[in-house]
């Protein structure tokens, strides 16, 4: 893509206008820094992980994305994360002591005891 032409109404890049022979090199690749939107109450997210299915648990409260701290932390719980975000649970694994990394915002849930009916 060469010469993209976007007016900002556009879904996805592919929707803009361009021209499909280019003259770039890796040299020139493009990157994007998006402003953070105000998360949806109770809503979770991975962070850290290499892909979208693994990281470390978010948890939206207060209008502010916060950290489960681990205790009590096991497969069970893990089960409801991926089920909740729409991933196959059977084969959930639980971590703890920050593998994917420490957060930076509130702890906002401690001592989670899923029962796996939730």
């Amino acid at each position: 893509m060469d010469d993209v032409q976007c007016t900002g109404d556009e879904d996805a890049l592919i929707n803009c206008t361009y021209n499909s022979e280019h003259n770039c090199v890796h040299a020139e690749d493009a990157g994007v820094q998006c402003l953070e939107s105000e998360c949806e109450e109770e809503s979770i997210r991975l962070v850290g992980g290499s892909n979208e299915t693994e990281g470390r648990v978010e948890v939206c409260l207060g209008g502010r994305w916060g950290t489960v701290c681990d205790d009590l932390w096991g497969v069970t719980d893990a089960r409801v994360i991926c089920r909740q975000l729409g991933y196959p649970f059977t084969g959930a694994v639980a971590y703890s002591f920050a593998y994917y990394g420490q957060g930076n915002g509130p702890i906002v849930l401690d001592n989670v005891q899923c029962t796996g009916n939730e």
